[in-house]
């Protein structure tokens, strides 16, 4: 507002007409939003051809996981091991990082996918002597699975597909002495009657070996000469050359002191020929201070304080800690009842003996054993349980070698069901 002496004059703002988008405002929006769109419908090849690419960070080579992979050998991680060969063979598939693969998955008891792994391998050499060597080798390792979980028939099948690669192996390589024993551990564990065939093949291994070293073509510290020894150990036991037989796993754990298998084995012909129960304990307690959570080990400490020393306090705690390891392991299962029984708590010994005899399906010459427990154990529950026990000890002992002690049992338990008069006609 102006003032000019006593006149004001106020000055208005003009008012304009309502104006719509402008057209240069339109042509704009249309234009960013198509760019937005094209870019969105090509990003994929913007970002491929375009952007620029960020460059890949340096990974290990295929020969330093393998070092690294070694490393966890030899420190006993074999879980490490697996995944570091793992990475290997993704970046260079090579066959001797498949062999090194398939030998640690069958150690470390993941046996499927050890033979999942061998069909990859074959695919890759057809014709690798090595190859059938895993091959054979894991195959026993799945045989051994199967056997465990009470799979008798799947096991042997195992067994003579590794007879059959170790044999291939050996074909084609016959300075191979690592194949030739593990043909002769297929044959003897698919069917004990071929020992004599077996005996052949491991005592040509076993003159190999001797023959390598002293040539100085294989060191003394080879990690196939322990296997190679294990084996042959394995057979000329069957064939009860049991003097030899310790000898030769006692070299083969003086090589190897974490070879598990070689202790049990030693162990057995100490407790069942030698009558050398303690000192087969003391040597399985050695054993476990290098493999505490082996699931076999702690099953054969279960059964040798069971029937060697009758401390069934240990038993138990042994037989309890192999099954928390190997949950599908029904022998495990089976012990744990034993151990049970003998302290005299049935409601737990039926509990894990249900498990067994379920795996079991059916009692034969082996099994027969649990199922008389499972029966004597229903009827010391509560004699009521005869109705039940009754066609269980029956089926036992029918199934039993006259004289075992699954005869005997099932005949005990056949007894005091009878006198509780609750037997069948």
């Amino acid at each position: 507002m102006l003032q000019f002496g006593a006149m004001e004059i106020r000055r208005t703002p003009p008012r304009y007409p309502r104006r719509g988008p402008s057209c240069l405002g339109i042509l704009i929006f249309i234009g960013v939003f198509g760019l937005g769109f094209f870019l969105f419908r090509n990003r994929q090849m913007i970002a491929e051809n375009v952007l620029p690419q960020p460059t890949p960070t340096p990974t290990q080579s295929p020969a330093n996981l393998a070092v690294s992979a070694a490393l966890h050998v030899r420190d006993g991680e074999l879980t490490q091991a697996i995944e570091k060969y793992q990475e290997v063979i993704q970046i260079q598939p090579e066959i001797r990082y498949y062999i090194e693969l398939i030998r640690l998955l069958g150690e470390a008891e993941r046996t499927a996918e050890a033979l999942d792994l061998v069909e990859q391998a074959l695919e890759i050499a057809p014709n690798d002597a090595a190859v059938y060597e895993a091959a054979a080798g894991a195959h026993l390792a799945h045989g051994d699975y199967l056997q465990s979980i009470g799979d008798n028939v799947g096991a042997r099948r195992e067994y003579g597909f590794a007879a059959e690669r170790g044999e291939a192996s050996a074909d084609l390589d016959p300075s191979n002495s690592l194949a030739k024993a593990y043909m002769a551990a297929g044959l003897v564990r698919e069917d004990i009657a071929n020992w004599q065939v077996a005996g052949v093949f491991v005592r040509d291994a076993q003159q190999q070996i001797e023959d390598q070293v002293a040539a100085g073509t294989l060191s003394r510290n080879d990690a196939d000469i322990p296997l190679v020894l294990y084996h042959t150990a394995e057979v000329i036991t069957v064939a009860g050359q049991y003097s030899e037989a310790a000898l030769l796993l006692e070299q083969a754990i003086d090589l190897k002191p974490d070879y598990t298998a070689a202790s049990i084995d030693l162990a057995y012909i100490m407790f069942n020929v030698e009558q050398q129960n303690i000192t087969a304990i003391r040597l399985l307690e050695r054993a476990l201070e290098e493999n505490p959570n082996d699931a076999v080990l702690l099953d054969t400490l279960a059964q040798f304080n069971i029937i060697g020393t009758g401390d069934f306090a240990a038993a138990e705690e042994y037989a309890r800690r192999a099954v928390e390891q190997n949950p599908e392991m029904l022998r495990a299962h089976a012990r744990l009842a034993h151990a049970y029984f003998k302290n005299f708590n049935y409601p737990s010994a039926i509990e894990e003996l249900r498990i067994a005899t379920d795996g079991y399906k059916e009692p034969d010459a082996t099994t027969s054993f649990y199922f008389a427990l499972l029966g004597l154990a229903l009827y010391f529950e509560d004699t009521a349980n005869c109705t039940e026990a009754e066609p269980i000890l029956r089926a036992a002992f029918e199934a039993s070698v006259e004289n075992s002690p699954g005869w005997l049992n099932a005949e005990e338990g056949l007894r005091l069901c009878r006198e509780a008069g609750f037997a069948s006609p």
